[in-house]
């Protein structure tokens, strides 16, 4: 029987940081990005000139650093809105599927935004394969 031993440096070149595996990165951070701005809230007054602002703020960024070990192709889906964090977390309530607030670790159905826009989605439908 023959021995093997990984060559750690052609795995990280030739599967973890291929160009193939940064595009796939890219790939699903820019579905991500689709779900996010798809969803996103938006103001609904005429006059407000940060209408879309949140909508806006998001980015992809892909690069060869990600993992524990910072040796794989790691794509970042980020906002640049500095409201990006109350916005997800702090004013947003999740229902599950018999209309009851979702608990953590279910999925939610339906999310009801600050302006009391919701969507009627679950994310992994959207972005999954």
């Amino acid at each position: 029987m023959a021995d093997y031993k990984l060559n750690r440096a052609g795995f990280r070149e030739h599967l973890l940081n291929a160009p193939f595996m940064l595009d796939e990165m890219r790939r699903r951070a820019e579905r991500g990005k689709e779900f996010a701005e798809t969803t996103a809230p938006v103001s609904t007054e005429p006059d407000d000139e940060q209408l879309t602002r949140y909508k806006d703020s998001f980015s992809v960024d892909v690069h060869p650093n990600g993992g524990i070990h910072h040796d794989r192709a790691e794509a970042v889906l980020s906002s640049s809105d500095p409201a990006a964090l109350s916005i997800e977390f702090g004013h947003i309530a999740r229902f599950n599927a018999q209309g009851q607030f979702a608990k953590a670790n279910e999925p939610a159905v339906r999310e009801t935004h600050v302006d009391g826009s919701y969507t009627l989605t679950k994310a992994m439908d959207v972005i999954g394969e």
